[in-house]
């Protein structure tokens, strides 16, 4: 039960449902969108359905993992001067190359380029972060997917990402045309 007694969303939504149908009869799920207002209770459907999810190409490596929104918070721990990051710093790599520490941000950039030119929302936000982070003395930065960053590492990453363009950076009327 959330507080004040109220049960939650995704149990009432199972409940109006089973009124009109058995709750594991879908055969489909069709999310417009990944904001938790459409798939807050994404997580109980697809594991008490056999339902097909129709979603985004965009947002579908993340569907697993009960999806991925704006907002993410990050921490910087001031006695061990650690920055967790969340998204910010992320690479694609193999379990064995995650469980490395960078020290040297050149060859670690193609790990990290394509997810960040996609899920980081502009290079300006990129440079207002920069800026902030230039005043933490972070000693490692531990995003949460792929290998941390410390030493050298941690002060090539501010640079990268104050330069980068991103998302909405590429956005021209090409992408904002009505279909033939």
């Amino acid at each position: 039960m959330e507080s004040g007694g109220r049960k939650p969303r995704a149990t009432v939504e199972l409940l109006a449902i089973g009124r009109y149908f058995p709750p594991s009869k879908p055969s489909a799920i069709l999310a417009s969108h990944a904001d938790p207002d459409i798939i807050a209770s994404l997580d109980r459907w697809m594991t008490s359905t056999q339902a097909t999810l129709y979603i985004s190409r965009l947002w579908e490596r993340f569907a697993p993992h009960f999806m991925h929104s704006e907002g993410n918070l990050q921490f910087w721990d001031p006695v061990s001067r650690i920055l967790f990051s969340g998204d910010l710093g992320v690479s694609m790599a193999s379990s064995a190359d995650a469980a490395c520490t960078v020290t040297s941000l050149a060859g670690h950039i193609p790990r990290m380029e394509s997810f960040h030119r996609r899920y980081m929302v502009s290079g300006k936000v990129l440079r207002l972060w920069a800026h902030m982070a230039r005043t933490l003395a972070i000693r490692m930065i531990v995003p949460q997917h792929g290998a941390l960053l410390a030493g050298a590492a941690v002060g090539e990453f501010i640079d990268w990402v104050s330069d980068f363009s991103c998302d909405v950076d590429h956005l021209t009327q090409a992408n904002y045309t009505v279909p033939a």
